[in-house]
């Protein structure tokens, strides 16, 4: 809202959960629960959603012309990961910066992780990407392993990559 109203940018804040938001202090299991039984396709095509409506009412709800709208996106965890494969919106997406994002599941038994694409998938739409991907992570993240986004960003063959490690902070940036 800052930003916006000082002239900067406008921001769209995007919760991929279904029927369900963040409020203060809704406990962890209810969070948890918003995502059962959605696969990763039903994210990515939600956040598709979400992205092509932001252009086609750009004018109306920002105030800038579909043809001019340059989008800088930014993904956490799983998102980061969606946001790599939103090819279709390379020619218009000139940053992405991804938060304790990966490719693969890491065993993880959670249904949207074991619906995840392929990384083969993951490599060949970010290899596509030719603005800025910044991967930002904690050098305390059990969840995501590093190893799993530096392959991601070394598959962004056409982009100009930046990667910080944040010491002390694990997957949700907390303090261990």
């Amino acid at each position: 809202d800052r930003l916006t109203a000082r002239g900067v940018s406008h921001c769209v804040n995007y919760n991929s959960s279904r029927d369900f938001s963040f409020a203060p202090g809704t406990d962890y299991d209810k969070r948890k629960n918003a995502f059962l039984n959605k696969t990763f396709e039903q994210e990515l095509a939600d956040l598709k959603y979400v992205v092509s409506w932001v252009i086609d009412d750009s004018k109306r709800m920002l105030g800038v012309k579909k043809e001019d709208l340059i989008l800088y996106m930014h993904g956490n965890s799983l998102g980061g990961t969606l946001t790599t494969l939103l090819e279709n919106f390379f020619q218009r997406i000139k940053k992405i910066s991804i938060c304790g994002s990966g490719c693969g599941t890491n065993g993880s038994t959670k249904p949207i992780l074991s619906t995840c694409f392929p990384e083969e998938t993951i490599f060949n739409s970010v290899a596509k990407f030719k603005g800025d991907l910044f991967l930002l992570q904690g050098n305390e993240d059990t969840t995501v392993p590093k190893e799993s986004g530096l392959r991601i960003l070394e598959h962004a063959i056409r982009a100009k990559t930046f990667h910080t490690i944040v010491p002390g902070v694990n997957h949700n940036f907390s303090k261990t």
